[in-house]
């Protein structure tokens, strides 16, 4: 009974030897993928008001006041826009940012509220920002919305 126990251990060893020197591939191929993430400042006018964000036309977040998303999404053009959601008096403009998403890059989206009166408008124009650390402060102090879409394939 103790030489079956003695096997049993040294083969479960055995595997998982085996099993991390297989995961310790240095020359991985880059994966086909970039990571965006979304995220929307603090802003007094319709900030209990979310705004979908999509990428080439799916469904990536909804994201309200102070929130952030992240998203992996597959290399290549992507058109990014975004919308009011819900029923509304002011007109659904839709303001685009057109990026070309490269493998293993990581992009960061800032979206910030832009009001007119005459004609009422409101739109959540994105603009693409450069990793500073201010901004990475801002996005690790907001609230985390919930991605909807995993990838826009």
């Amino acid at each position: 009974m103790k030489t079956r126990t003695l096997l049993a251990a040294l083969a479960v060893l055995g595997m998982s030897l085996t099993n991390g020197f297989a995961q310790s591939n240095p020359e991985a191929t880059p994966s086909e993928s970039a990571t965006v993430y979304v995220y929307r400042s603090s802003a007094l006018m319709s900030s209990a008001r979310k705004y979908g964000v999509y990428a080439n036309g799916k469904l990536l977040c909804k994201i309200g006041n102070k929130r952030h998303c992240q998203v992996s999404l597959p290399i290549g053009p992507v058109t990014f826009t975004t919308k009011l959601a819900g029923l509304t008096l002011v007109p659904k403009k839709r303001p685009r940012l057109e990026l070309t998403l490269e493998a293993g890059k990581t992009y960061y989206l800032q979206a910030d509220l832009k009001t007119k009166l005459f004609p009422l408008q409101a739109v959540l124009p994105l603009t693409e920002v450069v990793p500073n650390p201010s901004k990475l402060n801002e996005i690790k102090k907001s609230k985390t919305e919930p991605t909807l879409l995993s990838s826009a394939e």
